[in-house]
């Protein structure tokens, strides 16, 4: 029995403009033992890309000599076709042409293979292991692929869900994240008078706090090392400025560090100096009377 044909047949494209060096290549592949192939062949550049377009091989053995364009135009015309490196291609060069093989690897070659050096299990191994690292390459790219698409519905449905529960509050719900909104509830946006929360999505935390408590606030909040409590002014939609106040609590948003930030139009109760009455919420810092 013929052990060749346990093993998948390779489809190879030999590009090069020596009739001699392609039956030479040729010769080698089908004396390899446990292997088949597949060779179709092309002379020049352009030859080899419409062949390669009209029927992709597993892998191209490519001189990088050619008559009409170098073997890296090959590689770059595979790159603005927008195929992803590494490319299931054998650049072949010339003995000591090391920058030769250095310049393909950067361009996207899989692997090379020196001309002078040809044997029947050199060059299969070199086209064996530019088939597998190709193959890696993708398999790998369509399981991140598959996990970043999970991931993002993931996040869809967190952030969903967050919408539908911070939407039954009373209190404007903000989502800070590197000093930017990341998430804001209906009640947010109606006590800033905006139509809607994506009005805020992307905005700074503070870009509607006035300056002369901004400083203030900036500071208690990188100070703080708990839930921040403060009272200050906002400028609203239609110009005028009103007191808020202000609760900030650490969380998680994204697997990274965030605030969640509750706001209330003021004035509302404080914490009850007395020990009478309901509190809303502890004595908070008030920064009402730094500026307006």
């Amino acid at each position: 029995m013929d052990d060749r044909t346990t093993q998948p047949t390779l489809q190879i494209l030999l590009v090069d403009d020596s009739v001699a060096d392609r039956g030479t290549f040729s010769r080698l592949l089908r004396r390899v033992e446990g292997r088949r192939y597949n060779i179709a062949e092309a002379e020049t550049v352009e030859a080899g890309l419409e062949r390669y377009r009209l029927a992709p091989p597993d892998c191209v053995v490519l001189d990088y000599r050619l008559p009409d364009e170098s073997g890296l135009y090959f590689l770059q015309q595979l790159a603005e076709a927008g195929e992803q490196a590494p490319f299931p291609v054998v650049m072949v060069t010339g003995s000591g042409d090391e920058r030769v093989a250095v310049e393909a690897i950067r361009a996207g070659a899989a692997n090379y293979i020196v001309k002078a050096q040809f044997t029947p299990t050199g060059l299969a191994h070199v086209i064996d292991q530019a088939v597998e690292r190709v193959q890696s390459h993708r398999e790998l790219s369509a399981l991140r692929k598959a996990v970043m698409e999970q991931n993002e519905r993931e996040i869809e449905e967190t952030e969903a869900r967050w919408r539908v529960l911070a939407n039954l509050l009373a209190y404007g719900v903000l989502v800070v994240q590197d000093g930017l909104i990341r998430q804001a509830n209906d009640a947010a946006a109606s006590l800033l008078g905006l139509t809607s929360p994506n009005e805020l999505i992307g905005a700074s935390w503070d870009y509607r706090i006035p300056p002369k408590e901004r400083g203030p606030i900036r500071e208690a909040w990188n100070s703080a090392t708990s839930t921040l409590y403060l009272r200050h002014h906002v400028r609203v939609a239609d110009g005028s400025l009103l007191a808020f106040n202000h609760l900030a609590a650490q969380i998680l948003y994204h697997e990274r560090p965030a605030h969640q930030v509750l706001v209330s139009l003021g004035p509302l109760p404080m914490a009850n100096q007395s020990g009478n009455g309901s509190t809303v919420m502890p004595e908070a810092l008030d920064l009402t009377a730094v500026g307006g």
